[in-house]
């Protein structure tokens, strides 16, 4: 079915440039805090490593740009059409969000009851604690959270930005959605890459409600956007902090033949040392890929048949096969075997996973296509309201985030199975832009 579109207003330069702007920024200031940052490593940094960061940079930007050229090349802007998700299938899928996370949490309250702490962070370290001791195929509320975990993601992210077209009734059950799944993960799973996932959705959809204002003018919505990211900045802190109180961990006891932590560091000096501590390991979680990339970049290429960047098929394989995880020649494997930098329990950056099957010039250029796809995305949201670009859009912004520290798309089930989807979506939508 073609139907013709009529335009919203145009949008500045700026506001096309906006979401990229800010990816940028963020993996620009997680390599500075890898350079500059209270961490300290053994080994330089190799001059390929900043190749491979300025040639990323450069090559995801000229793919984001070209993105929202092909969008402009390819749709009559001036007659643009909104289109939107039907209500009563966004209601649907609230619906069995809120059903399914209930049950989650009702699970697991019989299995072992109500927690007995006070301290959210505590809360989180244990339950993060045993959630990694327990297989999690047992595990009935994980199996739930794998199977819906599409219609969470969708519902939070399509959603909220939708809100204002939902009844009370379907408002509600969202805002329960979203509360009740934090509340689980903070109290069975403990596992900060789903509350990370919620926190990137949510700022997901900000975004594309933002309007850029002049620098030097202040408004109430950058101060809202900078009070979040401080929050956030803070729960992850907090987070690890209750990890490292559980371990006994100290400034003393953090270091490794790979690293140790600065104690003469401005942050020890201003802030308290626990509170040091947990926003010390914040920043080296955000920044160590850098150094095992710095590592990666200095083993030969050995192709792994595309086994290497999807660990997920590689899950599932084992299932059915004789294949074993730990024998595929992957850049961060090998790199642990030469040099003792572990490929799980540390960062390695998304470039050497995808380069175990497309080398780091092919991780390059597989990026700058997500960028391409992320400014079409970006530009049929600001134009069309597209439901399966607002949902794509939020997708790959989990995959920016965590780029600084692997291809988390493609590690955890339940993300890699809403890629798909959501990717499937967007290619194939049954409404066509009538060229003019």
């Amino acid at each position: 079915m073609n139907i013709q579109i009529q335009a919203k207003d145009k949008i500045s330069k700026k506001e096309l440039n906006l979401p990229w702007t800010i990816i940028m920024a963020y993996f620009l200031c997680c390599f500075a805090v890898y350079l500059f940052g209270p961490w300290k490593y053994a080994y330089s940094v190799d001059w390929r490593t900043f190749l491979l960061i300025i040639s990323f940079c450069v090559i995801a930007t000229i793919g984001y740009k070209s993105g929202i050229k092909s969008y402009f090349k390819n749709t009559s802007v001036n007659n643009a059409k909104d289109r939107n998700i039907s209500t009563k299938i966004l209601q649907l899928f609230i619906l069995i969000s809120f059903v399914a996370v209930c049950c989650m949490l009702i699970i697991k309250i019989s299995q072992n009851g109500l927690s007995k702490t006070g301290n959210i962070f505590a809360t989180m370290a244990q339950a993060y604690s045993t959630t990694r001791s327990e297989e999690a195929h047992k595990d009935q509320a994980i199996q739930i959270f794998y199977r819906t975990a599409f219609f969470f993601y969708f519902s939070i992210a399509v959603g909220l930005y939708n809100y204002k077209m939902l009844s009370k009734f379907y408002r509600l059950l969202l805002v329960l959605s979203i509360f009740t799944l934090s509340l689980y993960t903070v109290l069975y799973s403990g596992q900060q890459k789903q509350i990370g996932d919620i926190v990137i959705l949510v700022i997901s959809v900000a975004i594309t409600k933002y309007k850029p204002t002049p620098i030097n003018i202040l408004s109430k919505k950058k101060i809202i956007f900078t009070v979040l990211v401080m929050l956030v900045i803070i729960l992850f802190s907090g987070i690890l902090s209750g990890r490292l109180v559980m371990m006994n961990m100290s400034l003393h006891g953090s270091a490794s033949q790979h690293y140790y932590l600065n104690g003469d560091s401005i942050i020890f000096k201003i802030m308290p040392e626990t509170a040091a501590l947990g926003f010390s390991y914040f920043l080296f979680y955000i920044s160590n890929g850098f150094y095992g990339l710095n590592l990666c970049l200095q083993q030969p290429f050995v192709w792994t048949k595309g086994l290497g960047s999807c660990s997920v098929i590689v899950t599932i394989l084992k299932q059915y096969t004789k294949i074993n995880p730990w024998n595929i020649p992957t850049y961060p494997r090998r790199t642990e075997f030469a040099t003792g930098w572990s490929s799980s329990s540390v960062w390695h950056t998304i470039f050497p996973w995808l380069a175990s099957d497309l080398t780091f010039p092919g991780a390059i250029i597989l990026l700058a296509i997500g960028a391409y796809i992320y400014g079409k995305c970006w530009c049929e949201i600001k134009y069309q309201n597209k439901w399966q670009s607002i949902f794509m859009f939020s997708i790959l912004n989990i995959q920016w985030f965590y780029m600084v520290a692997n291809n988390q798309i493609f590690t955890a089930k339940s993300t890699f199975i809403v890629f798909i989807l959501g990717l499937f979506f967007w290619l194939t939508r049954n409404v066509k832009i009538r060229v003019k």
